[in-house]
């Protein structure tokens, strides 16, 4: 039985908040104890992967969670996000040995991605407790990761100052907690099985054994088929994120990229307390959209806007007022200079907060197509600005790319919802007559 919004909100937002911390500290030990130099090539790496991955993960996470009419079981999207995981390991090895990396660049671009491709696993399992209205069980999971990344990620790269060991520590991490924690989890919420922890391990063992057997083109094509705009829309709005950082990268350096993403990073923890929001009202959109519930659905949208509208606005006055202080006791006084690129991320962030809540909601109504051309433009958008602003302004031009393109997908989301409102609208009115 699912819990009540309330209490999902209040899960999922503790569970962001912690594994955003978990991800903050890792930079922060990076930074601490490596240097700027390590963590761009930390940043380089996770500026890779995640397209990568996020154009393989299809977002099939949110498909599964807001699948009202249960037109495919669990074990299809395990199936694919294994398949695809693999596929999308395979791209990175080829990048990597295309690429002219260093070794020990090479090697940490490997472990991340492997890495990913774990956590890819887990987000599956994470739509399973989604769809159930079950957060508390997401929440656990990333605290337990977190506090088990933290600890282990600090032990090996503050004793031995070795990024490729450290992402090995990331691996290891994140494959413990999907084994005992995503998968014990999983079958125990379903109600079908024994909830004796060696049997739901059992179990979920043999429930990945039937999802790799499973695989094959004809089964999986009419899944991917349907995931594969938004996994295109995922890959471009990653994009969005990450082409600032390459050509930060190849203008300033990898010291540069360093200090942009410990910086940037800030941003990036603030969005993932919205997502947790719009993650645990997917479902209850999707519910009042299929429903025709107009009040109940823009109620809860406007909420949301507000709510994050209102965490942008602090944010600015924050780094604003704080800025220099906040950047010099985390990262270290180096960092303190960059308070002007703290205020322009945060104004970026604050677009992006509504950007994402925008998105969501368009993505609970199942309009996938249409987001499409809509992140076809913004990833056009933003490597023109950055070949612009970037050469020209370093690092506050790409803050101010970032700025432009969170506005225009504002601009874009708001006009799609506002087209999905009226189409329903007329549809209704069209029965009454």
């Amino acid at each position: 039985m699912g819990l009540s919004l309330r209490i999902n909100v209040i899960w999922s937002i503790a569970g962001n908040i912690v594994y955003a911390l978990g991800q903050w500290a890792i930079l922060v030990i990076i930074a601490r104890f490596g240097g700027a130099d390590k963590l761009g090539i930390f940043a380089l790496g996770l500026s890779i992967c995640a397209p990568i991955v996020m154009f393989t993960n299809m977002r099939m996470r949110y498909i599964q969670a807001s699948d009202a009419r249960n037109e495919k079981k669990f074990v299809d999207y395990l199936s694919a996000r294994l398949t695809l995981s693999a596929v999308a390991m395979i791209v990175i090895v080829i990048i990597i040995f295309l690429g002219s990396f260093s070794q020990n660049i090479a090697a940490t671009i490997f472990f991340i991605g492997l890495a990913k491709i774990v956590e890819a696993l887990s987000d599956i399992y994470y739509g399973f407790f989604q769809k159930r209205e079950r957060l508390d069980y997401i929440a656990k999971s990333m605290l337990i990761k977190s506090s088990l990344t933290v600890l282990l990620f600090g032990l090996v790269f503050i004793t031995t100052n070795d990024i490729v060991l450290a992402c090995v520590s990331l691996v290891i991490s994140w494959t413990t907690t999907l084994y005992t924690v995503d998968l014990i989890s999983r079958v125990r919420v379903d109600m079908s099985v024994s909830h004796d922890y060696r049997t739901a391990f059992k179990e979920g063992i043999q429930e990945q054994i039937l999802a790799i057997k499973s695989a094959s083109v004809r089964s999986l094509s009419p899944l991917v088929s349907k995931a594969i705009p938004l996994g295109s829309v995922a890959f471009l709005a990653s994009l969005t994120v990450n082409v600032p950082r390459y050509f930060i990268e190849h203008n300033n350096g990898e010291a540069a990229l360093g200090y942009f993403s410990a910086v940037g990073y800030i941003m990036i923890a603030g969005v993932s307390v919205i997502v947790a929001l719009a993650e645990t009202s997917l479902a209850r959109l999707s519910v009042y959209y299929s429903s025709e519930d107009r009040y109940r659905f823009t109620s809860l949208l406007g909420k949301m806007i507000g709510l994050s509208l209102g965490m942008g606005v602090i944010g600015i006055i924050v780094a604003a007022v704080f800025g220099d202080v906040i950047l010099s006791l985390i990262y270290g006084e180096q960092y303190g200079v960059y308070q002007d690129l703290f205020v322009l991320l945060m104004i970026a962030a604050t677009f992006n907060y509504l950007s994402v809540i925008l998105w969501f909601t368009i993505t609970s109504v199942h309009e996938f197509r249409i987001q499409l051309p809509v992140f076809f433009i913004d990833t056009v958008l933003v490597v023109v600005m950055s070949m612009i602003l970037i050469p020209e302004f370093g690092l506050r031009g790409a803050a101010y790319t970032m700025i432009g393109v969170m506005i225009y997908q504002v601009m874009a989301g708001a006009v799609v919802i506002w087209k999905i409102i009226n189409d329903q609208d007329k549809r209704i009115a069209s029965r009454g007559l």
